[in-house]
């Protein structure tokens, strides 16, 4: 489950749609002649060394659970974002003030439904949690 929407067919998807979306010329009008098909198998099973880490949400010191974050205007319409589960790092014998839960960042490539235009979509950025780390917390 973990971010299975990065497979190689979500990657090739955005890379031919990026391709395309950047022959537009600005100032002119939009026209989006462009078809995008998408398999109705594009969230199959997922392989089997994508399972391999197992619950490492729950095993990790830093643990985190796992929100879906739902936009009905872009592709993926869902997207499952970590949330820490404490602001501490979290060890067999307790809680450890001293190192910071803190989340992991990753800039993922997402289509967003135009606002002017519903038939058009673009190629945009997208920052998502994909995890939670222990690091030593700040001192003065």
């Amino acid at each position: 489950m973990f971010l299975s929407f990065f497979n190689a067919k979500y990657m090739v998807l955005l890379g031919c749609a990026l391709v395309n979306l950047t022959f537009a010329k600005q100032g002119q009008k939009r026209i989006c002649d462009t078809s995008l098909m998408i398999s109705s198998d594009i969230n199959g099973s997922p392989d089997t060394d994508a399972e391999g880490n197992g619950n490492i949400h729950n095993r990790s010191l830093s643990a985190w659970t796992w929100i879906p974050k739902i936009s009905p205007h872009r592709i993926p319409q869902v997207i499952f974002e970590a949330q820490c589960s404490s602001e501490y790092c979290t060890f067999p014998s307790g809680m450890d003030t001293r190192l910071n839960s803190l989340p992991i960042y990753q800039d993922i490539l997402v289509l967003k439904q135009d606002t002017e235009d519903r038939k058009c979509f673009r190629v945009t950025f997208e920052r998502v949690i994909v995890g939670c780390t222990c690091v030593w917390a700040k001192t003065s």
